[in-house]
């Protein structure tokens, strides 16, 4: 699992400015074969920015990937939290 610090809005200006093929890593594997996927929110690290994670499934199990988002998402209040802004 990759942990890294969520980007201000300034650093991902810069980052997004130039080459995005770092942040392409993320999911283009997936969008190539064709898996289905699904981003969630996972809450906010100490500087208030929100966090998320990336769950894969097997081919056609889209199904069991909704059933575990709509579980994710209906044990937190995460969605319904507003990141700071710098």
């Amino acid at each position: 699992m990759l942990k890294a610090p969520t980007p201000s809005l300034a650093e991902w200006s810069e980052m997004v400015a130039g080459d995005i093929s770092h942040i392409l890593r993320f999911s283009a594997e997936f969008n190539f074969t064709g898996q289905p996927a699904i981003t969630l929110t996972g809450g906010f690290d100490k500087r208030g920015t929100p966090m998320g994670f990336q769950l894969v499934g097997k081919h056609l199990s889209e199904h069991l990937l909704l059933r575990a988002g709509h579980a994710c998402q209906s044990s937190t209040d995460w969605r319904a939290r507003h990141p700071v802004l710098d």
